[in-house]
């Protein structure tokens, strides 16, 4: 969503349809760059104000958030001096993202006093500016020194002065307008460079669906443009103002922008607190993903650490029948040795009598030498004993973190991210953050009711989305006839058909849920996957006890398209 001055001019119109005369109720800081604005105007609003620079706006939302304990300081300072008091403006200036609310409250003496908080979205610029009837600064989000700014200083007790800014064009005539193009020095800028590099408020996306209003490309040099064209797109800017005045606007789902001279009931604020809500949710959901993957990758990092010394571990293992062969050889040929040297060659009765040359350390003596042999015989045998199940135990624990992997990267919503973080912290693999720690619900939800759910031929059929639910379908919903299946060799999610009959279940219905498992494997985006299925009483826990591993035997495989 292009937060441009446009979408600002249409935010401050419907702010004052809907809020002025409003009463503040309450003040919060979610964030130290956020503000929440509780207003009562008729009915209870929120009033949000965002100061990030990726992201500044201002709009109206139902979503609450919670703020910090101990609130900063600017938020104390509007409380003071807001809560209780009355909106009695909003207003735009120069059609620039820069938006002014002022507020009617009384002084210790009550006397009535203009207050106005000045919004500045202006990207990494964004600040807002508390101010006096005087213009003199209270306080700032953001306390601009001479230090990090030369050209304006914004700081308590100084005067506001608003940044530099371009041409209103609400200002500007046919005439102002048409003089500025013919005496703009680089004529072979382009229309939408020039009008968004002259003019507040414009950016590139409402630049763009005027100048395709009047049928110019956006890269037309403006020397290729006669006097019809630029006044063309005068009116029609004019036009699309107009229309944000007369509520004749919509906002393009696609574009995530606003469509001019069209008749739509949609509210703007309605619109923006849809849209930043769903976003914060995906940033967060997608937050929330990232730091656990990065969690679970560093403990995947030491097993692969430790699988490759059980693996070197065992190529040294295949040398240790070799020593004791050499031993027994040595053993077998001691009256042979009666000079010391460094090899010997016998005759290896366990080979034909081939001949097999046995390298000798000359410092010792022949039945040390046997001895040696013998000595790295039993530690290789110790160490083949240990590392041949830790192997096995590390490959286990690597597929169970892979499935982990694939369990987050699946996930669609932050009520599954905190089953597969529970999942996590019960398996020791990150640690809880106590100082977090809320008041846990007693009743959990059902695992059941988060199951995706599929219905075809009459047969139901459950999806797991995590390990925690893989395990629930696997041994506690399933039945010994329901229908088990599984991406092969592949991490992906646990999937059963409900059989409640003695009847096989027709194999159009096991390739419609094939094509399931396959769309939440990790293999979703191949042309084919192999799917193993078998009935539920095949399917056991694996012997390393880890959620959503298991075994499972008389299986069949079906190659299938994933959905």
């Amino acid at each position: 969503m292009i937060y441009d001055g446009i979408v600002t001019y249409a935010v401050t119109k419907e702010l004052n349809n809907k809020i002025i005369s409003g009463r503040i109720e309450k003040i919060s800081m979610p964030s130290n760059l956020e503000i929440d604005i509780y207003i009562y105007a008729g009915q209870k609003y929120i009033l949000k104000i965002d100061c990030n620079p990726s992201s500044a706006k201002i709009y109206l939302s139902k979503e609450k958030k919670t703020s910090p304990l101990v609130p900063p300081t600017f938020c104390m300072v509007l409380r003071k001096h807001l809560e209780g008091s009355k909106i009695t403006g909003i207003s735009q200036y120069m059609l620039d993202r820069i938006i002014q609310i002022d507020f009617e409250t009384f002084s210790e003496m009550k006397d009535k006093q203009r207050k106005s908080l000045i919004i500045e979205l202006m990207g990494k610029h964004s600040n807002c500016i508390f101010v006096d009837s005087d213009n003199n600064i209270i306080d700032s989000l953001k306390h601009i020194t001479p230090n990090i700014s030369s050209v304006r200083t914004v700081l308590p007790n100084l005067k506001y002065t608003y940044p530099i800014t371009k041409n209103n064009f609400l200002e500007t005539s046919v005439s102002d307008y048409l003089n500025a193009i013919a005496n703009t020095k680089d004529q072979t800028i382009s229309i939408s460079n020039y009008l968004i590099s002259a003019y507040n408020g414009f950016s590139k996306a409402f630049i763009s669906n005027i100048l395709s209003s009047v049928n110019i490309n956006i890269d037309t040099d403006i020397n290729t443009l006669n006097q019809d064209q630029y006044i063309d797109i005068y009116i029609n800017i004019q036009n699309a103002i107009k229309s944000i005045d007369n509520s004749r606007f919509c906002i393009d789902s696609e574009s995530k922008y606003l469509v001019f001279n069209t008749d739509c009931t949609t509210s703007i604020n309605d619109f923006l607190d849809t849209y930043y809500t769903n976003l914060e949710k995906q940033n967060t959901l997608m937050q929330l993903k990232n730091t656990l993957i990065k969690q679970i990758n560093i403990s995947k990092k030491r097993l692969i650490s430790k699988l490759k010394n059980a693996e070197d571990n065992l190529k040294e293992c295949s040398k240790m029948d070799t020593y004791k062969i050499f031993g027994e050889l040595l053993s077998a040929n001691l009256y042979r040795l009666k000079e010391k040297t460094d090899s010997i060659t016998v005759q290896n009765y366990y080979n034909a009598n081939q001949d097999i040359t046995i390298p000798l350390d000359k410092k010792l003596t022949p039945s040390q030498n046997s001895q040696k042999y013998f000595k790295k015989y039993a530690k290789l045998k110790n160490t083949y004993s240990y590392s041949l199940p830790e192997k096995e135990k590390l490959q286990n624990e690597i597929e169970y973190i892979d499935s982990i992997i694939y369990s987050i990267e699946s996930c669609n919503n932050t009520n599954d991210i905190i089953d597969i973080q529970t999942e996590l912290i019960h398996q020791k693999y990150i640690k809880s953050n106590e100082k977090r720690k809320q008041k846990q619900n007693t009743e959990k939800q059902d695992i059941k009711e988060k199951l995706e759910k599929h219905t075809f031929e009459g047969y139901t059929i459950y999806v797991g989305k995590n390990n925690l639910q893989n395990e629930y379908i696997a041994h506690k919903l399933g039945k010994d006839n329901d229908m088990w299946l599984h991406v092969q060799k592949a991490p992906g999610s646990h999937v059963i058909i409900q059989n409640s009959t003695n009847i096989a279940i027709p194999e159009n219905v096991i390739e419609y849920a094939a094509t399931i498992a396959a769309s939440h494997s990790k293999l979703k985006n191949d042309s084919k996957v192999n799917i193993d299925y078998c009935n539920v009483k095949y399917v056991k826990k694996h012997p390393s006890n880890k959620p959503g591993l298991v075994t499972y035997t008389n299986f069949s495989t079906i190659t299938v398209k994933p959905m």
